[in-house]
């Protein structure tokens, strides 16, 4: 039965493959968030695999695509905002090519997307990560080697890993995303 997922509670991991098997995009998405979009195309040649990951305890709500389609053919203005919804997925998703980014960016880029979807803060700028999200779970959502995972972890000043989850300074992270992006150019 095809459908789309809305997530009412947690963290997904969405990395979307072409149909040639390689990466086009990834997000981390969470409450209030759609899998399975690509279900209301009519054209399936061009649908995508789409690989999700919980990584939280995760509730779901699945609509049927029937279901769906006539709510959005009934109320134009949810149509509206299902269109807005998916500009927006796509845009947050995309990445320039030419814009590298340092494996410290793409960790502190990973850890705010974590944060604004699953974290709690804490005092100052500081935001916990649930316990179930470890290291090495940042280094399978980076696609990144343990000695990469590393070395970002190290330029990191504040950031805390231990065995009660991850910490880290929203200020730190935003400041590395910034100044990689800007040596970059």
């Amino acid at each position: 039965m095809a459908g789309i997922h809305l997530i009412v509670q947690g963290a997904v991991s969405d990395r979307i493959l072409t149909q040639t098997g390689g990466p086009r995009s990834s997000d981390i998405l969470g409450p209030g968030d759609l899998i399975g979009l690509e279900m209301l195309g009519s054209n399936s040649a061009n649908l995508s695999i789409s690989l999700c990951r919980a990584l939280t305890g995760v509730e779901l709500l699945f609509v049927e695509r029937k279901q769906f389609a006539s709510a959005l053919d009934d109320n134009p203005s949810l149509l509206q905002s299902m269109f807005q919804y998916a500009v927006s997925r796509v845009i947050h998703t995309r990445r320039d090519p030419r814009q590298q980014i340092s494996a410290e960016g793409q960790l502190c880029r990973l850890l705010l997307r974590l944060g604004e979807t699953c974290g709690t803060p804490r005092a100052g700028l500081t935001i916990a990560l649930p316990p179930e999200i470890a290291q090495r779970t940042l280094g399978d959502l980076l696609c990144m080697s343990s000695r990469q995972l590393r070395q970002a972890i190290q330029a990191v000043q504040n950031l805390k890993i231990g065995k009660s989850g991850i910490e880290f300074d929203t200020d730190e992270a935003r400041r590395i995303i910034g100044s990689t992006v800007s040596a970059a150019r």
